[in-house]
C-alpha cells in the first residue's frame, strides 16, 4: 500500500514574522516567527520585520504595511530607521512641521524664534524684536527705542516729548509740568517746566508759554496762572510786581510800594503817599514820615528830598512890597537859579536869617527855618 503525504506551505500573515519551523502562519513563540514588532511593518510572507523609513515611526506591533508607519509629529523629529516613536522634539531657533529626519527642519526668521519643540515660528511680541535667522529668543527693545509691532526686526528711535524704558512697545509721554526737546531719552528724566513758564500737557517737546502776568512760575508749572496751594507757583506778592513770564517777583522801586497781590507792572506800584517817605525795594507800605523841615510832595525815596520833584526844603517867604512907583524890585536878582544860590549860601551859614532887601522903595524879607522854633521866630521877626 502506497500513502501519500500532503504538506501544505502558507506564508506569513501580515503583521506576523516567521523565521522557520512555523507551524502556523502568525506565531508568537519568539522563536519560529512573531508579531511585527514597533518601529516597522510586516507585509504578507515577512521573514524579517521592514523598519519605519527616517522620519516615521510606528509605535503599535502587527503593522502590515508602509503605512503603518506615521509621520514624526509636528515639532518632532524622527531620526534614522526603526523608530519606535520620535527621538526628540525639535532645537531652539527651529520649528518642525511633521516627518523631520533631523532637529533642524526649519530655521526661524528675522522677526521670529521658537522654543524647544515648536511646530511653527513664533511672533517676537510688542516690545521686542530680532534681526537674526534660527532664533531662540527675542532681544527686548532697546531703552531710548521702542518696538510697536509684532515680529519686529528693526527699531524705532524714541520721539521728542516721549522716553522709552528697555522694553517700550509705545513712547512713554512726558508728564504735564516737563517736556522733552531731545530723541532717544531712555528714561523718565523729561525736563522740569522752565521756570517762568509753564507745560500744560503730557508729550510737549517745548515749553507752552510763559506764565500769565501777575504770577510767579518757579519751575514745572502746569497751568499758566498758579492756584493757592500749588508747589510750582503763586500770586505776585505784595511789595512786588510780576511781568509775564516771571520766575521770582519783581520787588516795587524806591519812592513806591504795594499793599496788593497780582502787580504786572512797576507802573503798577503805588507812589509813596505825601508826607512820607519809601526809601527801600518791596515796601508794601511807606516807611516813614518825612523829615522836620522837609516836605514829601509823593513819591519821596529819602526823608529829606532835595529834588524838588518829590520835595524840598521848607523856605517860608514873606514879601512886603511897598509900591511908589509901579517898578518891580525882582530884577535885582538875575535869576532864579542865582537867587537859589545866595539864600543857600545864607542857609548853610546861618541856622536862620532874616533878610532884607530895599530896593526901589520894596522890602523883602526872607525866612529860612531849620526847625519849628526858628520858623515861628522868624515869623515874630516879620
Amino acid at each position: 500500500m502506497i500513502c501519500y503525504i500532503h504538506i501544505v506551505v502558507t506564508l506569513a500573515d501580515p503583521g506576523y514574522y516567521c523565521i522557520g519551523g512555523a507551524y502556523t502562519s502568525n506565531p508568537t513563540d519568539g522563536v519560529t516567527g512573531d508579531i511585527c514588532p514597533r518601529g516597522g511593518y510586516c507585509p504578507v510572507g515577512t521573514d524579517i520585520p521592514v523598519s519605519c523609513p527616517a522620519g516615521t515611526y510606528n509605535n503599535e506591533t502587527g503593522g502590515k504595511t508602509e503605512n503603518s508607519c506615521f509621520e514624526c509629529d509636528a515639532g518632532y523629529y524622527c531620526s534614522g530607521t526603526n523608530n519606535p516613536y520620535p527621538t526628540g522634539g525639535c532645537a531652539a531657533g527651529f520649528y518642525c512641521t511633521g516627518g523631520a529626519a533631523t532637529p533642524y527642519q526649519f530655521a526661524t526668521s528675522p522677526g521670529t524664534y521658537s522654543v524647544v519643540a515648536s511646530s511653527s515660528p513664533i511672533a517676537c511680541p510688542e516690545g521686542t524684536y530680532q534681526p537674526q535667522w534660527n532664533s531662540s529668543a527675542c532681544f527686548p527693545c532697546d531703552a531710548g527705542i521702542y518696538c510697536p509691532n509684532a515680529s519686529m526686526t528693526s527699531l524705532i528711535v524714541c520721539p521728542k516729548g516721549s522716553y522709552c524704558p528697555e522694553g517700550s512697545s509705545v513712547p512713554s509721554r512726558c508728564p504735564e509740568g516737563t517736556y522733552n526737546d531731545r530723541t532717544a531719552l531712555t528714561n523718565s528724566s523729561c525736563i522740569t517746566c522752565t521756570a517762568g513758564f509753564y507745560c500744560s500737557s503730557k508729550g510737549l517737546e517745548q515749553v507752552s508759554g510763559p506764565c500769565t502776568a501777575g504770577y510767579i512760575c518757579t519751575g514745572g508749572a502746569t497751568l499758566p496762572a498758579p492756584s493757592v496751594g500749588d508747589s510750582w507757583g503763586s500770586i505776585c506778592p505784595i511789595g512786588s510786581y510780576c511781568p509775564a513770564g516771571s520766575f521770582s517777583a519783581t520787588p516795587c522801586p524806591p519812592g513806591t510800594y504795594s499793599n496788593q497781590l497780582g502787580l504786572t507792572n512797576a507802573t503798577d506800584c503805588t507812589s509813596c503817599d505825601a508826607g512820607y517817605y519809601c526809601n527801600a525795594t518791596g515796601l508794601t507800605a511807606p516807611q516813614g514820615l518825612c523829615s522836620a523841615g522837609y516836605y514829601c510832595s509823593g513819591g519821596a525815596s529819602v526823608s529829606d528830598p532835595s529834588d524838588s520833584v518829590s520835595g524840598m526844603t521848607i523856605v517860608f517867604v514873606y514879601v512886603l512890597i511897598r509900591f511908589r512907583r509901579a517898578v518891580s524890585c525882582w530884577p535885582l536878582l538875575s535869576s532864579w537859579n542865582r537867587q537859589s544860590a545866595f539864600l543857600r549860601q545864607w542857609y548853610v551859614q546861618q541856622h536862620y536869617r532874616l533878610v532884607c532887601l530895599q530896593a526901589m522903595s520894596c522890602w523883602i524879607l526872607l525866612c529860612f527855618p531849620l526847625d519849628i522854633s526858628a520858623t515861628m521866630s522868624c515869623w515874630k521877626l516879620l
